[in-house]
């Protein structure tokens, strides 16, 4: 199978090419990233095709993103018009990009997750149960990244309070720092966002009741545990037709 790695030059984006150096069933063939290629980079990279157009990317199967969530309109488009399966290892899409990505699903497979990591979909599995039995407890949620990643919250974060709202129909999110002259309500879910440093990611729910606290914890100590989780949808979505598939497909 041929894979083009959209966003290459960034860290994810080399995490995976360096995993997938040594996979028997999945070939690199081309690297895309808006970022201009170096002298240096073309030298080491000289097996693969580098471009800074996604359209340059037809002599794949598979698109891997690792870019933005700004590069969706011409990914959609490319890989539609060619028939290219794709999977979407971006966050921070907007409803009517959520709309633009089922809308094209209707014509390729793609395979979409905030994360794509097995711990994380335990850790999701986890926070389902606990919260069907905690329905009067306060919830509040604290995300960690490094001061680099762009979007607040965290898709991961976004994936935790769906898990709650799923039993607590009635849940909205406050993102951000609430106004203290408030009074907290039950079905408020706090969504906070901390970034610095170099720290990959560590997600922390809390279940708060007046004389007892439950909290769940997942972290991540290298990026590679989502390069593993991209790497199994990559082989899951070779042979699916149009469809959008999600983190449950690869692990339940």
């Amino acid at each position: 199978m041929k894979v083009a790695i959209n966003g290459f030059l960034g860290q994810m984006g080399q995490s995976l090419y360096n995993l997938l150096k040594s996979d028997n069933e999945i070939e690199v063939v081309c690297g895309i990233d808006k970022k201009q290629f170096n002298q240096s980079t073309l030298n080491n990279f000289s097996n693969l095709l580098l471009s800074n157009n996604i359209y340059d990317a037809k002599n794949c199967d598979v698109i891997i993103d690792f870019s933005s969530y700004l590069a969706l309109e011409q990914l959609l488009d490319f890989c539609v018009k060619n028939k290219k399966a794709l999977i979407i290892a971006t966050t921070g899409h907007s409803t009517y990009q959520e709309q633009a990505i089922y809308n094209a699903s209707k014509f390729i497979p793609i395979f979409k997750s905030g994360n794509f990591s097995q711990g994380v979909y335990i850790f999701l599995q986890a926070i389902k149960e606990v919260a069907k039995k905690t329905l009067d407890y306060d919830v509040e949620i604290i995300e960690t990244h490094h001061n680099k990643k762009v979007d607040v919250p965290s898709g991961t974060a976004k994936m935790m309070f769906n898990e709650v709202k799923g039993v607590r129909l009635d849940s909205f999110a406050n993102v951000g720092r609430r106004n203290t002259l408030s009074k907290k309500k039950l079905e408020e879910i706090g969504i906070h966002s901390i970034r610095g440093g170099g720290v990959v990611g560590q997600h922390k729910i809390l279940f708060l009741d007046k004389f007892e606290s439950i909290s769940i914890t997942h972290t991540a100590f290298s990026r590679e545990v989502f390069c593993v989780g991209v790497i199994k949808a990559c082989k899951f979505i070779k042979n699916k037709d149009k469809g959008l598939y999600e983190i449950k497909n690869l692990f339940e």
